[in-house]
């Protein structure tokens, strides 16, 4: 099962930023909680990364059908992270919105948009407040850079 992804801004919790949820590609818009239930699903929350667009592959793996052409191609199946609390998730995702495109990693997200490219170390800073700097994180910024481009083909 999973959720809605998020808030319009008129029902958004006293204190919270309108203008970082729903339909933005801020944390409030794009983090979707998913609960798994079901034989050999190891118990308690995972903080890896996931995309809706897993989904098919999981459910194919679960079921023992071969994804062949059926499953998208960018999806990948999530049964071993949901067998071991150890298992590796997704090393990024990617999310768009009409003003910004995102690369999401498990540590930070890279946005590109109209404002240019912009970096928020997720872990540290989960309402992405504080915006690094190229000068205060330069191999984070070309690290990030160099994953989005090569997940665009750009």
């Amino acid at each position: 099962m999973t959720t809605y992804n998020g808030t319009p801004g008129r029902v958004t919790p006293v204190g919270r930023d309108q203008t970082r949820v729903k339909g933005t590609c801020y944390e409030g818009g794009i983090h979707v909680p998913l609960l798994v239930l079901g034989p050999d699903i190891y118990p308690g929350e995972r903080e890896g990364l996931a995309a809706s667009v897993d989904l098919p592959a999981t459910l194919l793996e679960l079921t023992g059908l071969d994804p062949g052409e059926a499953s998208p191609t960018n999806s990948v199946s999530l049964v071993a992270p949901l067998g071991s609390s150890e298992a590796p998730t997704r090393a990024a995702i990617y999310a768009e919105s009409p003003s910004a495109r995102v690369l999401h990693t498990a540590k930070a997200k890279q946005w590109v948009g109209e404002e240019g490219d912009q970096v928020f170390r997720i872990l540290r800073d989960r309402r992405e407040h504080k915006l690094l700097s190229p000068e205060e994180a330069p191999a984070l910024h070309t690290e990030l850079r160099a994953a989005y481009d090569a997940l665009r083909g750009s």
